[in-house]
């Protein structure tokens, strides 16, 4: 079921500004975004109330999980 605000001249004219020849693929790309950014915002508010952890100890798991190498210092690695 397609809800009627799919079918608003309005909704047409911003997907159409926005560069998208569909409505439905306007409405997809506008929850992801929505998603990506209650992802972020979930995230400093985790760092706000301390939930944190040190540079350090991510960085060993993530090498250590992706099998880089301790040594490889990944700002020159670029």
């Amino acid at each position: 079921m397609q809800a009627e605000f799919l079918n608003s001249d309005l909704v047409k004219q911003q997907a159409s500004m926005a560069g998208f020849d569909r409505v439905e693929e306007y409405v997809v790309q506008l929850i992801e975004r929505d998603r990506e950014r209650l992802a972020i915002l979930q995230g400093l508010e985790e760092a706000r109330a301390g939930k944190v952890r040190p540079l350090e100890e991510f960085d060993r798991e993530f090498r250590e999980r992706h099998s880089i190498d301790m040594d490889v210092d990944m700002d020159s690695a670029r």
